[in-house]
């Protein structure tokens, strides 16, 4: 014996979306503030009576205590409600009607995890809608319609430079008098830390200007496979690096490149600051948002 079944798929009687936006550009990042919009449509050919509207904030990167919302929230639950008390317009909503409803929540800076190495971290938030009118075309009790949003938590990179004359973490040693003198050379070691969070960061490059006077030894250190290059008649230092992984200077020891330098200051320095490098710019790419990001660390002296 055989039987065949048509199976018909009905049109959704809700359209619903969610968009989440952070209150200063289209990027999210720990500790912003985010605004959500849930927005639905009645496309069932009925009226929809006693709609309630329900968002469920799933992430652990919500900051409950920041809601900001005209709905019922319940931190316990850790949901928002709307329903015909607080929104007039959910009472009855004809056929082809639309609306929305919104909320503010602001992040946590930093969510602890069991992983160590967690990265590409999501900000997940369900909505639901759902009515006692049911369409001609469907079978059961209420109407029920279930969204789900997903937004990607940006990365940081990050640049750490100092310098030093005693440095006993670098692998050689500087030479010359220190406080430095006028006309004398004094040599200084450069560190550039590069710090990964939330996300791998790949085409890294770091540029620095060595300031006027200022000239590199040739003794470079890097923890990675590629060491700064320096070149003399721009005076700019680059590094380049391929990829700086997530939780590197976090829960992993940060990539890390020393340099070391030799500066002999003139007549017109004397009693003041010897600059050394100018403003250090770090780029590259966070490569789970597939984002150019940039970074400055302070001029050295």
């Amino acid at each position: 014996a055989e039987q065949t079944a048509t199976l018909v798929i009905a049109p959704t009687p809700i359209t619903v979306t969610i968009i989440a936006r952070d209150a200063a550009d289209q990027v999210i990042h720990p500790g912003d503030n985010v605004v959500y919009t849930v927005s639905y449509k009645n496309t069932s050919g009925i009226a929809l009576a006693d709609m309630v509207v329900r968002a469920d904030l799933e992430s652990e990167w919500f900051d409950l205590s920041t809601v900001a919302t005209d709905g019922q929230f319940s931190s316990a639950e850790r949901t928002i409600l709307w329903n015909a008390s607080n929104d007039g317009r959910l009472r009855l909503l004809e056929p082809g009607a639309a609306g929305s409803v919104s909320f503010a929540v602001r992040l946590k800076p930093a969510v602890p995890s069991a992983n160590p190495g967690a990265k590409n971290f999501m900000l997940r938030l369900g909505a639901t809608i759902d009515s006692p009118s049911v369409p001609f075309y469907l079978t059961g009790t209420k109407t029920t319609v279930h969204a789900t949003s997903e937004e990607k938590i940006a990365g940081a990179l990050s640049l750490a430079s100092r310098a030093f004359y005693r440095d006993l973490g670098a692998r050689f040693a500087n030479q010359g008098s220190f406080p430095p003198r006028v006309n004398q050379a004094t040599e200084y070691t450069v560190h550039w830390a590069l710090t990964g969070e939330r996300a791998d960061f790949g085409a890294v490059r770091v540029t620095a200007l060595l300031e006027r006077g200022v000239a590199m030894t040739g003794k470079v250190w890097s923890s990675v496979s590629s060491t700064p290059t320096w070149n003399s008649r721009t005076q700019e230092v680059v590094w380049t690096v391929d990829r700086v992984p997530a939780n590197a200077g976090v829960s992993e020891p940060p990539v890390e490149a020393v340099f070391q330098v030799r500066a002999a200051p003139n007549n017109l320095q004397a009693n003041r600051f010897l600059p050394l490098l100018g403003e250090s710019v770090v780029s590259g790419t966070d490569l789970f948002m597939n984002l150019g990001v940039t970074g400055r660390a302070a001029a050295l002296s």
